[in-house]
């Protein structure tokens, strides 16, 4: 059988074909350097000895790119220089990592009550983030997860102890959480010397200096505040905390999870 297309028709019939191939090929994988490219990829750039440049731009630029999408990628030129894509609120510089949460120190001296620690410095080397008040000393969980805390306290009496602790008295530092409810989330207890010579000598005190280091990881709940401080659990030795070190009190809280 004989088929003869008219002229118009086969010009509309190629025209037709054209477009529906045209658009086959542009929903399909595409392959540079390839003719065979990764069934896992959209796009397999191929090459043995060059590779992809993306967009580059300086800080300004980039900044005034409307409605970037989330997951766009450029190259910033200008400090600091690296590649930065957008997260859907935020640029962020890949290779650099955000910590939640905090490293600070203080001291205090000659305390004889149980007490909150205040005032933090968080100067270098130690650092601050979102949540941390370094005046008051309190720690607000910004997001939920698993936190690594660590502190280390060093104390020394302000003068010779001359006076024996009764049996159920145990001072410690400790990690408390004071909101949204009140719990003990850590405990470090001042070492204390028990002795009990019989018929000679009966003794029970805490030692004149030390340091007392509290660690731990701890399930936190955004909106959860938690404080460093003393329980003095009945002692009323005066205490120097920080010895003579400045930042003798130093603690820190790190999301890990």
């Amino acid at each position: 059988m004989k088929i003869t297309i008219a002229a118009a028709s086969s010009k509309s019939f190629f025209s037709a074909l054209f477009f529906s191939l045209l658009s086959s090929s542009l929903i399909a994988q595409v392959g540079i350097g390839t003719l065979t490219p990764d069934a896992s990829s959209q796009l397999d750039i191929t090459s043995s000895g060059k590779g992809l440049l993306i967009p580059r731009m300086d800080a300004s630029t980039r900044g005034a790119i409307v409605s970037p999408a989330t997951g766009l990628l450029v190259y910033q030129t200008d400090a600091p220089a690296g590649f930065y894509y957008y997260d859907g609120s935020a640029w962020n510089m890949i290779g650099t990592t955000t910590l939640t949460g905090f490293s600070a120190s203080t001291s205090l001296s000659s305390i004889s009550a149980s007490t909150t620690f205040t005032n933090y410095s968080t100067a270098a080397p130690f650092y601050s983030s979102a949540g941390f008040n370094a005046t008051t000393g309190q720690f607000t969980v910004p997001s939920t997860g698993t936190y690594a805390i660590t502190a280390t306290i060093n104390y020394k009496s302000t003068a010779a102890i001359s006076v024996s602790l009764g049996a159920g008295v145990s001072p410690f530092f400790e990690v408390a959480r004071t909101s949204p409810s009140a719990a003990s989330l850590l405990q470090g207890y001042l070492p204390v010397l028990d002795v009990n010579v019989a018929l000679v000598l009966s003794l029970r005190t805490i030692l004149g200096s030390s340091a007392v280091t509290l660690a731990g990881t701890i399930k936190l709940t955004a909106g959860d505040v938690i404080t460093l401080g003393y329980n003095a659990n009945g002692l009323t030795v005066p205490l120097n905390l920080g010895g003579a070190l400045s930042s003798g009190i130093v603690w820190s809280v790190t999301k890990i999870n």
